[in-house]
């Protein structure tokens, strides 16, 4: 599979010259949620950020970060701690690393089910216009984002920009008065109105509205004697979808889904309110 079809139709023209991967790349993109933080992490931050990876994973959840120190190694090992597979997005050409001593990292997420994808295919010196092409990437993947650490100058704070302009939900924790300084990052965005606050893990989780679909899916599947693929099918269909209409043709090229289950699938999800085709052969998700 091209990993550029784990972005969603709607960002593909972001990524011209296409993306690398190593490791597994699936078929149908799966639900993903992208937390990012503070390279220089407090202890308590730290241990958020491996119990959320974890919490997400468990929940069939891909996490995706960026490979580097801090609250995004605890990410990773949150989520592979888990048993889940988790995506590295990282700044600089497959088969090179960095931070170097996060190489373990990088080989463990791409031998668990997880993959290493970068954007950047050829070495370069590394400065900040690379990293910040890599967060665009990392939120393009992502059905959320999660920032959990950030400072006033927090690169983590350029990743929760890209949500803004890719339309991308962003929550971040808001941190006790006692961490000062470390949280105010965090505190800006709430305050700005660019990212939630994130109160209780539960909240991050179920804010995908196909988490919340699921379930009746597949009780119409079973009502119906269908296949219980159909669930994961419509899950599937629903996460392409954005506020901005989207052509079936498109559709099926974001989901590799047969065209006709496609189109089922459509027909599902606009009798259950979710989706509008508007206009014919064009459909986008409501809220």
């Amino acid at each position: 599979m091209n990993p550029l079809q784990l972005v969603p139709a709607r960002l593909r023209h972001r990524f011209p010259d296409g993306l690398a991967a190593a490791g597994t790349v699936p078929l149908v993109r799966p639900r993903t949620l992208a937390i990012v933080g503070s390279r220089d992490a407090l202890p308590e931050t730290r241990d958020y950020a491996r119990h959320l990876a974890a919490r997400a994973a468990a929940a069939g959840i891909v996490v995706v970060s960026g490979g580097a120190t801090g609250i995004v190694t605890a990410a990773h090992e949150g989520a592979m701690a888990a048993g889940g597979p988790t995506w590295v997005v990282s700044p600089v050409p497959i088969g090179e690393v960095t931070p170097k001593e996060n190489a373990p990292l990088f080989a463990k997420a791409a031998a668990t089910g997880g993959a290493i994808l970068t954007r950047q295919l050829r070495s370069a010196i590394l400065k900040s216009s690379i990293y910040f092409k890599r967060n665009e990437l990392l939120v393009a993947l992502a059905d959320a984002l999660v920032v959990v650490q950030a400072g006033q100058r927090s690169g983590a704070l350029n990743a929760a920009k890209h949500a803004r302009d890719l339309g991308i939900p962003c929550w971040a924790v808001p941190g006790p008065p006692w961490l000062g300084a470390a949280m105010r990052g965090c505190a800006q965005l709430i305050d700005a109105g660019h990212a939630r606050p994130l109160w209780r893990t539960e909240e991050v989780l179920a804010g995908d509205l196909t988490s919340d679909l699921t379930g009746d899916l597949a009780r119409r599947a079973s009502d119906a004697n269908a296949p219980a693929q159909l669930a994961l099918e419509a899950t599937a269909v629903l996460r392409s979808l954005g506020e901005t209409p989207m052509h079936l043709d498109d559709i099926v090229e974001d989901c590799s889904i047969d065209a006709g289950m496609v189109a089922v699938q459509l027909l599902t999800l606009a009798g259950l309110g979710v989706v509008l085709e508007c206009p014919p052969g064009w459909f986008r998700r409501l809220r």
